[in-house]
């Protein structure tokens, strides 16, 4: 039988600590897919584009990215995304 130290015992309770905080990370930004669709919030959208609220909103307005209103809120289909920066696409000359 092998003897734990009171060091021992607290090297691992940090282990656990910082697996528990990547776990908490990991829940925070996965959105598991709807029907195969992975759905993004306008947030989410300007984060990765790049892009401000008010550019997308004029995206919006002139009917460039489609979208769905449920509650109030404005989602965005992953693929609808793709596909437009794939239309736009301009290859090196």
């Amino acid at each position: 039988m092998e003897l734990i130290t009171v060091e021992d015992f607290m090297e691992e309770l940090q282990g656990f600590d910082e697996l528990a905080e990547k776990f908490e990370y990991v829940l925070a930004i996965y959105k598991p897919p709807l029907n195969g669709e992975r759905y993004l919030t306008s947030e989410q959208v300007c984060k990765l584009l790049n892009i401000t609220k008010r550019t997308l909103l004029e995206y919006r307005e002139k009917g460039e990215v489609p979208y769905i209103t449920l509650f109030g809120k404005m989602l965005y289909k992953e693929s609808d995304l793709l596909a437009i920066l794939e239309e736009n696409y301009i290859p090196r000359f």
